[in-house]
């Protein structure tokens, strides 16, 4: 799982707080992922005075069999690496932030994984990261960058996409929070 607060400061990381709550809790009742999901936004939902929303993609790996199944709520695309081959966006249908709408029926992904691929995932920070000229780092420069590492060990890959954002960036403080999966 992987999620991202709209707004800043201390009331967006609060809420964000309440949220990662919600989910440890009532991840441990044992719903279906599709029953979890609309539990937990609907408890948002029901609080939610601030108007703020959390994106999430979460999903649910069965080792044994490689099946995965997940939930993409307003969140960007994770990319998939097969083995032997190249990262390329997860293709699966968005369903809307949590915190939106209360009673919404988010729709559930299905994939297949096999021994040797990877999953990238990670927060807007990273694509929207901008350089002196108002250029953003993108999702075009971010699948071009983890297709040119050649490593498999995912700190290596973190360290090396994080250190490509720096590069393009010159160093710019940036306006939000990178998170890398």
């Amino acid at each position: 799982l992987i999620a991202d607060v709209s707004g800043k400061g201390v009331p967006a990381a609060l809420f964000m707080m309440t949220t990662k709550t919600l989910i440890n809790n009532i991840s441990m009742v044992g719903y279906e992922p599709q029953k979890l999901i609309e539990t937990i936004n609907d408890k948002i939902c029901s609080s939610n005075k601030q108007g703020f929303f959390v994106t999430v993609f979460a999903s649910i790996l069965n080792v044994k069999t490689g099946k995965m199944t997940c939930i993409n709520c307003g969140h960007n695309l994770p990319l998939i690496k097969r083995a032997n081959g190249a990262f390329e966006y997860l293709k699966l249908d968005s369903n809307v932030a949590l915190g939106v709408f209360p009673e919404y029926k988010f729709n559930i992904y299905e994939t297949q994984l096999n021994p040797g691929d990877m999953i990238f995932t990670y927060t807007d920070g990273i694509t929207e990261a901008m350089n002196s000229e108002g250029e953003l780092f993108g999702e075009t420069k971010l699948i071009d960058s983890l297709n040119t590492i050649d490593e498999t060990d995912t700190r290596t890959i973190s360290e090396k996409i994080k250190s490509n954002v720096k590069t393009f960036t010159g160093g710019i403080t940036q306006s939000d929070d990178i998170t890398m999966l």
